[in-house]
């Protein structure tokens, strides 16, 4: 089995995964927020955008106090941007193509 065979027997997960991907990245470039209340919304909200380098989705900090004493949720997809959709679809062929090489040699007759 080709390594283009093997993604092919994989399609259902690549298909779920950069839905997925695509649905956060489509979140924030458009601003959905999904308010729930005024401390909290549900997908994302860009205040204060964080630059790239200090910050990579999901490692975000998703609650802030501004100073008025409650905390604010900014939301799942909070700080996802095109950097973390090319690096996570990039990291799912990686991690594909090293588990592929690493399959015993009769896997890949």
């Amino acid at each position: 089995m080709s390594f283009g065979e093997y993604l092919i027997s994989k399609k259902r997960f690549l298909i779920f995964y950069f839905m997925f991907h695509s649905t956060a990245l489509f979140i924030n470039l458009f601003n959905i927020e999904g308010s729930i209340n005024d401390n909290t919304n549900l997908l994302t909200t860009e205040p204060f955008r964080m630059k790239a380098s200090e910050h990579f989705w999901p490692v975000v900090d998703y609650t802030a106090d501004y100073g008025r004493g409650d905390t604010y949720f900014h939301g799942v997809f909070y700080n996802y941007d095109i950097s973390e959709f090319l690096a996570y679809g990039i990291l799912i062929f990686v991690a594909l193509y090293f588990y592929y090489e690493n399959k015993p040699k009769s896997f890949k007759k």
